[in-house]
Formats: C-alpha cells, structure tokens, sequence
C-alpha cells in the first residue's frame, strides 16, 4: 500500500483511518501515540473512533473513518479527509535503476556452464566423427582384401581348369571345359558385381548436425562405444542417412 504523499513543497508520510486498520495505524505512528477510542469513551463525538497524539502540542486528537494520520519528519498530526485532498497527492512508484553490472554478471554466470556443456558435446561430436570415418576406413579396407582374395580364387580356377582340360580326351574337352568355361564366366561377374563402385564408396560427408538413419538424432548425440546418449533412445550405432551429400565439404 502506498503511504507517500506530497504537496507543493514537501513530501510527508500518512495513513487513512479506516476506523478497521488499527494495527496499521499502531504500526504507523507507534502504540504510545494511536489508541482505539472505547465506545463508553466517546463523549465528545460519537464517531471519534480512535486518537493520534500529536507531536506538536502532545495533545490527543480524534480520529473519525476517513481522517489521515500524517508524519513529517518526526511529526505527528490529524488531517481531515477533505483537507488532505486538497494539499496532499500521491507520489508515484519510480521503478529502481537497472543494475547493469549485476545484470551482466547473472548472464555470464548462466552463459558460463552453458558454454562449458557446449564445448564437451561439440568434443564429443568431433571424436565420434573421427571414429566413424576411422571405421569406414577399416570396413573399405576388408572389403578390397575379400575381393581380392575372391579374384585370387577365380585365377586360381581358372589355371587349374587349363591344366584339368590337358588331360582330357577329346570326347570330354568340348563339354567340360564350355561347363568350367561358363563358371568361371560367372564367378568373374559376380566378382565385378561385388566390386563397389568408385563414386558410391568415397567418403560420405556427415556433419554434427546430420540425423542418425535408425534414431533420428543427430550425430553430436552419438558415441560409437555405448550409441546413441539421449535418454531411452536404444541406438546402437551411428548410421548416415543415404540421401547425406557427399561433396567435399568439411564436416
């Protein structure tokens, strides 16, 4: 509630008498200077339903609902509600300045870990990037040496049906070596068929932000030990989406 009030030249403190806020105005003016008026009491002017003491003078004065308590300074007197509107007006709220410096220490505090948090996933993210283009790296390299070892096989086949068909007679050269002939035919398109194509191999490019194929989360959510590390997600690997570009660009 507000309790400032001014006139022309000066600001004072008052209190209205309700004749229901005797607490307020105890609180206001202190116990020894505010008492409720007895019924029994009120002599004078029955509506007189407390008294102010005031300063000046020591001398009680009563207090009909509607009536001001008013302290300048130390000072205590009455003061009529019609006069009081008459000299008095309230002072309005002023809004305390903005503390700039503690403003700006309260976004750092808050900014700080923020930053720190942001630092470690950004970490995290960089590591599981490097590892899955380590892992790329490996599985490209096993699978050059089983196709490798799958042309060796086929070379193989190929010398041993030569000599097979040296010992043949000429009744059995024609069909068995046309039936080696087809086999080894199709193991040398199944072997190209398995060799991956150069463009479709390369490096894809995935970046931080790149969504996972299986959990929809990004890459910078992902450890390639334990999978994905969002709460309740069970993804176990990181898997680039087919459609990720696979230009040059940095990750």
């Amino acid at each position: 509630m507000n309790t400032r009030y001014r006139n022309k030249t000066a600001e004072i403190d008052a209190v209205q008498w309700t004749g229901h806020n005797a607490d307020e105005l105890s609180a206001f003016c202190s116990p020894f200077d505010f008492q409720l008026i007895d019924p029994e009491d009120r002599v004078e002017d029955p509506d007189e339903t407390a008294a102010v003491r005031e300063s000046e003078h020591g001398t009680w004065r009563g207090l009909t609902p509607g009536d001001w308590v008013v302290r300048r300074g130390e000072d205590l007197f009455e003061c009529s509600a019609a006069d009081f509107a008459k000299l008095y007006e309230p002072v309005p709220d002023v809004a305390p300045p903005v503390d700039r410096a503690a403003v700006l220490r309260e976004a750092a505090d808050e900014i700080g870990p923020l930053r720190k948090e942001h630092a470690t996933w950004r970490k995290l993210g960089q590591q599981n990037l490097k590892r899955a283009h380590e892992e790329n790296a490996r599985l490209r390299a096993e699978q050059a040496a089983t196709l490798e070892r799958i042309r060796e096989a086929i070379r193989r086949l190929a010398a041993h049906a030569v000599g097979f068909q040296d010992v043949l007679d000429d009744s059995d050269r024609g069909a068995w070596g046309k039936t080696i002939a087809a086999d080894i035919a199709e193991l040398r398109r199944m072997a190209d068929e398995a060799q991956p194509d150069r463009a479709s191999t390369s490096p894809t490019a995935v970046y931080l932000a790149t969504p996972c194929d299986a959990c929809r989360h990004t890459l910078n959510w992902h450890r390639n030990d334990i999978g994905c590390t969002v709460p309740s997600c069970v993804c176990g690997r990181f898997q680039p989406p087919a459609e990720a570009q696979q230009d040059g660009a940095q990750p």
